[in-house]
């Protein structure tokens, strides 16, 4: 979310660094704004719609987030190695400098069955 009170989401292309290596900016793709004001009005109305309908496409390859804008910052690694999760908390940390980041694996449903899909 930014400080101006604007959640968004993509895939981060690129980072960009400080002289002294603090972060600057993400660089997002296939980036979305969520529509908050839409979502309060439906409330308001007692509507029910899934969440993935108030993510509305931002024009554009790319996207640049300043990090001094940024209020917050979530971000999924989907990372098997335990190297590699350790290294992806060091980074964020370092960069970001908030020590209390928790990185975890969580297993990819890409290419397995879900229940529904077995057979009766």
């Amino acid at each position: 979310m930014t400080s101006d009170g604007h959640l968004y989401r993509g895939t981060i292309e690129n980072h960009f660094v400080g002289k002294g290596g603090e972060l600057r900016g993400l660089l997002l793709k296939n980036a979305k704004r969520f529509k908050y004001a839409e979502l309060q009005a439906d409330r308001i109305a007692n509507k029910q719609r899934p969440s993935e309908e108030y993510w509305k496409e931002i024009p554009g390859s790319n996207m640049y987030v300043h990090y001094d804008k940024t209020v917050t910052l979530n971000l999924r690694y989907e990372l098997s190695n335990p190297d590699l999760l350790k290294k992806a908390k060091y980074i964020v940390a370092s960069l970001t400098g908030i020590s209390d980041i928790v990185v975890e694996n969580k297993p990819s449903n890409v290419g397995s069955k879900s229940e529904t899909d077995a057979p009766p």
